[in-house]
């Protein structure tokens, strides 16, 4: 009964002893904690009031936020764009209504090359639905004729090789993407000379040969292009919608809505989803995801970058033969260049 009452009694004397040294070990495991200094978490900028518009876009996108300094104010925005989305219209909306039942109905994106399609058609997408449609949400990347085709010579005459097969083209409403024309980057040009409206040798417009589906067409310059294709889809026989990109950048949840609205849609559930974070190796916001937007955003939303790249001999070619009827309606105005009236 000794041996046994020895191996309690050591028994318990160990677990004693452990127990006072736990005791000790988180003793001094606190007391080096809380000599640590607390962990700092991650910084947020500081947004300033008049940069909210720009952060709001950025947030929603889940994008790392630049300094605060960086980012475009409202006024910046505001003064190229003004201060609310442009584009769709009513008498159009009703027109599409009263033609198409609402089952049948498509929403499809259109534009000139480097505009914003792919990011136009992906918002729609992933946020917009017509309930009760005959195939699936009634959204499409594209419309059945080509987004780029100007619509005069290519619809109801071609099939899109991507989105064209199988779709109705009376049953398309168009949603075209307008970009501010003296934004250079969507234009075709070298390093050296962006827009390249004129030559620089002989202040001769640049003529623009594009090639389309279904032909080549010879435009004058940039500009004329640019007059032309949007031109066709103003004064369309059929009904046409239209949306800045720029909206798409700064107000991308209430010009989604308003377009999703103009079908009888609604907005998918799960809140409003902008664009993918992951980016892609492409020369487009469309293409890259969020790196893309965090850049695209810095671009548009400084009215320095505006006339970025052009020369005095471009921007009076622009400002004598820019197509003013179609920068009113879209709310584009004239940038000014130092020292010309």
């Amino acid at each position: 009964m000794r041996e046994n009452g020895r191996i309690v009694a050591v028994i318990l004397f160990v677990s004693l002893d452990m127990f006072l040294l736990w005791s000790a070990i988180e003793s001094i495991e606190g007391d080096y904690h809380s000599s640590r200094p607390a962990a700092r978490l991650p910084v947020v900028p500081s947004i300033r009031p008049e940069q909210m518009l720009a952060f709001s876009t950025l947030r929603t996108a889940g994008v790392a936020l630049p300094s605060s300094q960086q980012l475009p104010t409202r006024s910046d925005i505001s003064s190229q764009y003004g201060d609310t989305p442009v584009g769709s219209n009513d008498e159009a909306c009703q027109e599409y209504r009263r033609l198409v039942p609402k089952s049948q109905r498509f929403l499809a994106v259109a534009g000139l090359f480097n505009t914003g399609t792919h990011l136009l058609g992906n918002l729609l997408v992933r946020n917009c639905q017509i309930d009760g449609h005959v195939k699936g949400t009634g959204m499409r990347m594209v419309v059945p004729w080509g987004k780029h085709n100007p619509p005069l010579t290519h619809r109801l005459r071609n099939v899109a090789k991507v989105g064209g097969k199988g779709v109705n083209q009376t049953s398309v409403l168009p949603v075209v993407v307008v970009k501010d024309p003296y934004h250079c980057s969507h234009w075709l040009h070298d390093s050296d000379h962006c827009p390249a409206i004129v030559n620089w040798n002989t202040i001769a417009p640049n003529a623009v040969t594009v090639k389309y589906a279904l032909d080549f067409k010879n435009y004058k310059s940039h500009i004329e292009f640019w007059n032309e294709w949007n031109r066709e889809y103003i004064n369309a026989s059929f009904p046409a919608i239209f949306v800045r990109f720029e909206d798409l950048l700064f107000d991308a949840e209430r010009a989604i809505t308003g377009l999703c609205k103009c079908v009888e849609g609604r907005r998918r559930r799960g809140g409003f989803r902008y664009v993918e974070e992951s980016a892609k190796n492409s020369s487009t916001v469309s293409h890259q995801g969020a790196n893309g937007l965090l850049s695209a955003i810095m671009r548009y939303g400084n009215p320095q970058k505006r006339l970025e790249g052009w020369t005095k001999e471009d921007w009076i070619y622009a400002r004598d033969h820019l197509d003013w009827e179609i920068m009113a309606r879209f709310k584009y105005s004239l940038p000014k260049w130092p020292g010309v009236q």
